[in-house]
């Protein structure tokens, strides 16, 4: 099984993606969603969402300029003014 990531921005098509876990830039650090997480909302500080593989390696980084993320079940939720796929 995998997370669903999905990123929203007012002025870029929204981006969707899967991978193992995701890696979010939070104000106390970084979360990491794993499967079945407890459903949460957070504040989204400026910096990267890092997607690792089952191995735990970075397969891909997303630069964003802050936001809230929901989480719920196997779905990651991402609003944000902004976001550049970096890798």
């Amino acid at each position: 099984m995998s997370i669903s990531l999905k990123i929203f921005s007012p002025d870029q098509a929204p981006f969707d993606t899967t991978a193992a876990r995701v890696v979010l830039p939070i104000l106390k650090g970084t979360l990491t969603i794993l499967e079945r997480r407890a459903p949460r909302s957070e504040m989204l500080t400026a910096g990267e969402i890092l997607l690792l593989d089952e191995q735990n390696k970075t397969f891909q980084k997303i630069k964003i300029s802050g936001g809230l993320a929901e989480i719920s079940e196997d779905i990651c939720r991402v609003a944000t003014e902004t976001f550049e796929i970096l890798a």
